[in-house]
């Protein structure tokens, strides 16, 4: 009885051992059922897998799970290596980004101003308001983000209203720090411009060698300057008559 058992058992899992192996070959299309059970099981693990990956980004976290499930049919991971360019400011808005792993750093005029971080959304900007890329973005460090094309954003806006609420905050909340950090730059370049304005007298005193090259340049300059001493020296009243 026991060997019996213990046969039932060794031929089940070498059963299913070697119908794994087949299944992983392509086996599995043998019958529609297990094709069917099979593709439904891959499919769920695949599902389960991604939403693990897009529970780690705090913005997908504020959607409700329901609504969740309709945007993984659209992502897809991409993978960034460091240096590697994201895209230059004035570029068309074509896709965004969730940040899963890495830092990305935003740059305009060959300044960086900011760096983004896993959790973080990349891009959300110009697919909301239809405007050019505001910065420049490149990987700091090795980067893994889901990639969502803006077809298929604008569907899932439709789609998700509490999405659509989100994206829209970020977007407001990302356009008030643009507007500030210009205004600053902007201000910074006027303190500048105005302290070296009140630097400008200093510098307007000529040197010797100056006096000495003008003198040189006019030969009649010895005349002109006691003619010019004379009249600097007639009192202002007689000028004007007074």
């Amino acid at each position: 009885m026991l060997w019996l058992l213990a046969g039932s058992a060794a031929g089940g899992l070498i059963f299913v051992i070697f119908d794994r192996m087949l299944n992983a070959k392509g086996g599995y299309l043998r019958k529609a059922a297990t094709a069917i059970s099979y593709l439904s099981n891959r499919r769920k693990k695949q599902i389960t897998q991604m939403l693990e990956r897009l529970g780690d980004i705090e913005f997908i976290r504020s959607i409700p799970p329901e609504q969740v499930h309709s945007l993984i049919d659209f992502v897809r991971p991409v993978t960034f290596q460091p240096g590697e360019k994201l895209f230059d400011m004035g570029d068309v808005g074509d896709r965004l980004y969730f940040l899963e792993e890495g830092d990305i750093g935003l740059s305009e005029n060959g300044e960086e101003f900011k760096t983004l971080h896993a959790g973080e959304v990349l891009g959300e900007i110009a697919l909301v308001t239809g405007a050019p890329r505001t910065a420049n973005a490149i990987a700091k460090t090795r980067t893994i983000a889901f990639e969502l094309l803006k077809a298929d954003f604008d569907r899932l806006r439709r789609l998700s209203p509490d999405l659509d609420a989100a994206i829209i905050r970020i977007t407001n909340q990302r356009l008030e720090d643009l507007q500030d950090r210009r205004i600053e730059t902007t201000q910074a370049a006027q303190h500048w411009a105005s302290a070296a304005k009140n630097n400008i007298g200093h510098m307007g005193v000529p040197t010797q060698e100056e006096i000495h090259e003008a003198a040189k340049e006019h030969g009649g300059a010895p005349m002109s300057i006691w003619l010019g001493t004379v009249l600097d020296s007639i009192p202002e009243s007689f000028v004007l008559g007074g």
